[in-house]
């Protein structure tokens, strides 16, 4: 293993840009997160344009050395990197989630996980607790796509979860 495959890097535009080429081919490359807006513009115009566009990008990171993995934080509702408005699949929010049937539940998570297999995206970070995270970890294996559950009880706005408990740990793998 060469020591670029420990980092995860992220870049603006639509297209692979040569510095991230340079840094794969003589350090190799863990992995690659994508992301809809950019902190630069402060508009919605960072790595995801459309599902064609985005299946290109991620084949195009797959073929740079060491074949890194391709990140997204698409958690349903608000945090969603993949819009339906730019034809990607509908994700509801965790809220309207828990508000549907098992069957429901399942339906709308395999099509989604199965999206983003499709596009090439490996590894999604999600939201949630580890019982959330586990009854949503059997829909990933099918889609054979990765789950990355972020557990950030107690930080940003809340000082504690939901019943009452202190933050635990940063990024919690399941």
């Amino acid at each position: 293993m060469s020591v670029g495959e420990l980092f995860i890097l992220g870049f603006f535009g639509k297209t692979v840009p040569a510095w991230l080429k340079e840094f794969a081919a003589r350090y190799g490359l863990g992995g690659v997160i994508l992301f809809d807006y950019s902190c630069q513009t402060q508009k919605y115009d960072n790595n995801i344009e459309s599902p064609e566009q985005l299946r290109a990008l991620c084949a195009e990171i797959a073929a740079l050395p060491s074949a890194p993995m391709v990140f997204i934080d698409q958690e349903g509702g608000l945090v969603r990197r993949l819009k339906h408005e730019r034809g990607f699949a509908p994700l509801p929010s965790a809220k309207e989630l828990n508000g549907l049937s098992p069957q429901e539940k399942r339906k709308i998570l395999a099509a989604s996980f199965g999206e983003l297999r499709a596009l090439g995206i490996q590894q999604n970070f999600c939201a949630g607790d580890r019982r959330r995270l586990q009854s949503g970890q059997s829909q990933y294996r099918q889609g054979q796509a990765g789950l990355l559950g972020q557990d950030w009880r107690g930080r940003g706005k809340r000082a504690a979860d939901e019943r009452g408990r202190a933050p635990r740990r940063a990024l919690d793998f399941v």
